[in-house]
């Protein structure tokens, strides 16, 4: 029998994509043992059905299939072959409209689907047919998420990028009931192109394009008016992020910024500032606290220093001469100063008495 790995666990038991040469790729399960491995259920009987975006929910396996006639449309498992059938056929006929898996949160499964009515939208499901439903039609008579469908449980809300025609592709959320707008990253009917949401300890994550058009990584508390971009992690150009990860109290991140694909830290806590590239030596700057001038070692004249607070926005940008910066019109406080030296993007922190 050869079988796929990639699946879900529920109840202790792995479910995944097998074939066993006969039956095709099919639904399978196994608790481990030999004796507790097998095939839940011959979805397709004319070839296979190949059974992916799966994901637990009330104790019961969610996921999307093709049984040979109806197309890709959610199914649910309980494990058992009775127990295994299509949940709702939301497009009907052989097409098919299951897409792609979401989020759940305590109510319901979130996923993207399409039906001949709204195109491509947010859809829910409890596992039910009666419990499975398009969110909101955003757009009437049209598809409303992007085919990079983004998708992150937050706070109790589902997180979402989706188009309308007032603001493009921006930021929405919902509570299953009740879909609002969020924020309008690049303000006006143009897309910032809200992707790759994450959730990492307890912040939403995401990237987006601003009204600069360049790529950068931002974060919420769950409120429009805390919604903010990471200005230091990448302020003179495009920053994707591969992965993110909370170790030992640091944000550590896998991203492509200026200088190529690197890891990079940083955290928000006050006392311990701004972002430090794990790679990069540090700027030898003196006094360090000043009253405002700093002088810096093996930075050329012209050098561009871009200042940052501790909330990671960009405050000041300044240039090198004579060997040393100034930062005179900012208040006192503790800021981080980043430049390009090289090859490498440095940083140091900064004291302005």
């Amino acid at each position: 029998m050869g079988g796929q790995v990639a699946g879900s666990v529920v109840n202790n038991t792995l479910y995944y994509i097998g074939n066993d040469g006969i039956n095709g790729s099919e639904l399978w399960k196994t608790d481990g043992t030999t004796g507790g491995t097998g095939m839940v259920k011959d979805i397709s009987a004319s070839g296979s059905s190949n059974p992916f975006n799966m994901g637990g929910f009330n104790n019961k396996l969610i996921f999307s299939a093709d049984n040979g006639v109806a197309g890709r449309e959610l199914w649910v498992s309980d494990g058992t072959s009775l127990g295994t059938a299509m949940v709702k056929d939301i497009n009907p006929g052989s097409v098919g409209s299951m897409e792609q898996l979401g989020a759940a949160v305590t109510n319901a499964v979130y996923f993207r689907a399409y039906d001949p009515v709204n195109g491509f939208g947010l859809w829910k499901t409890d596992g039910t047919i009666a419990g499975t439903s398009i969110v909101k039609p955003i757009m009437v008579n049209s598809s409303s998420l992007p085919g990079n469908f983004s998708i992150a449980a937050y706070q109790g809300f589902i997180f979402f990028a989706a188009e309308d025609a007032a603001h493009g592709i921006e930021l929405w959320k919902t509570d299953g009931t009740t879909t609002s707008f969020f924020a309008d990253i690049f303000p006006g009917t143009l897309s910032s192109g809200i992707d790759q949401l994450m959730v990492v300890n307890d912040k939403l994550f995401f990237t987006a394009r601003d009204a600069t058009n360049v790529l950068k990584l931002w974060f919420t508390d769950g409120t429009a008016a805390n919604t903010h971009p990471i200005e230091f992690l990448n302020p003179v150009g495009n920053f994707g992020v591969f992965d993110m990860k909370f170790i030992n109290n640091r944000y550590v991140i896998a991203a492509t910024g200026t200088t190529g694909t690197e890891l990079y830290t940083f955290n928000f806590n006050p006392i311990v500032l701004g972002l430090e590239s794990v790679i990069a030596t540090r700027l030898d700057i003196y006094p360090n606290p000043s009253s405002g001038i700093f002088y810096v070692t093996e930075i050329p004249d012209h050098s561009r220093v871009y200042i940052f607070d501790q909330l990671g926005r960009m405050v000041d940008e300044t240039t090198v001469a004579n060997g040393s910066f100034q930062i005179s019109s900012l208040p006192p406080g503790f800021y981080v100063a980043r430049v390009q030296k090289g090859d490498k993007v440095v940083t140091q922190k900064l004291i302005k008495q």
